[in-house]
């Protein structure tokens, strides 16, 4: 961060101060703001409280459930006792899965030299730690058996027209075949699997395509700022949201949960019902490996759309076979655990509403270190609660600080919480702010918003001087990012995806 103590934070916080300062429900443009009280918290925002706390949450590993995630909750409940009237944990015993990863392999064999793909990133020394887990997919089920087979397919972003045409150029491509796919094109995780299942496709590969996540032109890095060749995306291929075995209430202790064995049953049978889990294997890879593995394939051409659409220089051939006989092999296994998973919660009680709740929350576990997701939320969030003290304020709402467990899961903890209490959220909670991934990089502000608050953050950013010109308004900035056809960009409606 720069000079400019609170310019990466402001918008949000100013939305966030707003809503809980007010004392009237609606928002009455024609009365105006007043600014005096969030520019005096915004101010003081210190960038070295900030650093701190982002050096501390990105210092250890914290995956859901382990050593480093149970060790935040503490110091979060600590930190909140201090800071807020009071702060406490609620504790849900949720299923997980892990990688065994011991049993899990994807490699290409019978050529001249056997090629091992990467089960973690090799570039830097901060992977090193024996606390990181092996690539993998969370929920996506196990390989029923070892596959070999010489059937890989590229599917591009593996989404409907991507399949169909795929269909079109043979329609039992796809059988028995393991398909490479893309992230992204409007196909989701599970949703690449859904796709190609039903046309007798047996796993997905998946990885994360320069084209899509690195700038025009800019290399690799360390030469450049682009994706390193080992990056993986991890994440959930699951479709049910929180604990899949307690659908629609809490994971507590004396809850019924579903058998694992019966819906791993269900998932692999069911080939176009509605579906809990990834319907389909699936295994994250490098994109170094995946353009190693593209240029083994054999058959007919892909669109030029599809070469045009990558950064990848060995897409070419959309498969069907593998050159000089080689086979691939990938076993995906799968060690499911039940384990304490907490929601951290801190509250400030109104002076004036406080059966109101006004709600800040991020997730607390990352897939590595996580210094973006999920230490920036928790980062920012944490800064406002320090305010909170520092400035002495008594919000005439009640304000209810959150740290969810297990987002990366599938939106464990969160969903967990919203489970059993849900009768008072639907009765108290009038707005809820997510801080998840609350800044990254140094461009311009933007937002999702709920339609009823477009207005309020409009007003807010036109106010805020943009931190790189002070000439232009937030709002200007922003709009001129991302080429508005306006005086002002488009907002977003948020989505159930953090």
């Amino acid at each position: 961060m720069d000079g400019s103590q609170n310019q990466l934070v402001s918008p949000s916080l100013q939305i966030f101060v707003y809503s809980i300062v007010s004392g009237d429900q609606a928002i009455a443009k024609e009365d105006g703001f007043d600014f005096k009280l969030i520019d005096e918290f915004t101010n003081a925002v210190d960038t070295s409280f900030l650093e701190k706390e982002s050096e501390h949450l990105a210092g250890k590993i914290r995956w859901a459930t382990s050593k480093g995630d149970y060790d935040m909750a503490d110091y979060i409940i600590n930190k909140w006792k201090d800071q807020l009237d009071d702060s406490w944990s609620l504790d849900y015993q949720i299923l997980h899965s892990y990688p065994d990863e011991p049993n899990c392999y994807a490699r290409l064999t019978g050529g001249a030299q056997q090629y091992d793909l990467r089960k973690k990133e090799d570039g830097d020394e901060f992977q090193k730690d024996d606390q990181v887990l092996m690539f993998y997919n969370a929920f996506a089920p196990p390989t029923e058996a070892p596959i070999k087979t010489s059937k890989l397919v590229y599917g591009h972003y593996c989404n409907a027209d991507n399949v169909q045409w795929l269909l079109g150029q043979d329609p039992n491509i796809l059988d028995g075949a393991v398909v490479i796919c893309k992230y992204g094109g409007g196909a989701g995780r599970p949703d690449k699997g859904k796709n190609v299942k039903p046309h007798g496709a047996v796993a997905v590969l998946i990885f994360s395509d320069p084209h899509d996540f690195s700038d025009v032109n800019d290399k690799a890095y360390p030469e450049g700022q682009g994706i390193p060749e080992d990056t993986v995306q991890r994440g959930s291929a699951k479709y049910k949201r929180g604990d899949p075995t307690s659908p629609g209430y809490p994971s507590i202790e004396g809850a019924y949960f579903d058998d694992v064995q019966d819906l791993l049953n269900y998932t692999r049978t069911q080939v176009n019902s509605p579906h809990i889990w990834a319907p389909l294997p699936s295994q994250p890879i490098a994109w170094g490996d995946a353009n190693h593995i593209l240029s083994q394939l054999e058959g007919g051409e892909v669109p030029a759309e599809w070469k045009s659409e990558s950064g990848l220089d060995t897409i070419s051939k959309f498969g069907g076979s593998l050159k000089d006989t080689q086979m691939f092999e990938l076993q995906i296994a799968v060690n499911y655990e039940r384990k304490k998973s907490q929601d951290v919660i801190g509250i400030i009680e109104g002076s004036e509403y406080p059966d109101e709740y006004v709600l800040i929350g991020n997730h607390r576990d990352t897939w590595v270190h996580g210094a973006i997701d999920a230490g920036a939320g928790m980062t920012t969030i944490f800064e406002i609660s320090r305010l909170f003290k520092e400035l002495n304020i008594r919000p005439k709402r009640t304000v209810v600080f959150c740290s969810w467990g297990s987002e990366e899961h599938g939106l464990m903890g969160s969903i967990e919480f919203t489970e059993e209490f849900l009768a008072v959220l639907k009765e108290r909670a009038i707005l809820y702010v997510n801080a998840d991934v609350s800044f990254k990089g140094n461009e311009y502000f933007y937002s999702t918003a709920s339609q009823q608050m477009h207005e309020l953050v409009f007003e807010l950013t036109d106010y805020i001087k943009d931190h790189n010109d002070p000439s232009m308004s937030v709002t200007q900035r922003w709009a001129e990012k991302t080429e508005a056809s306006g005086p002002r960009p488009s907002i977003g409606n948020p989505g159930t995806f953090s």
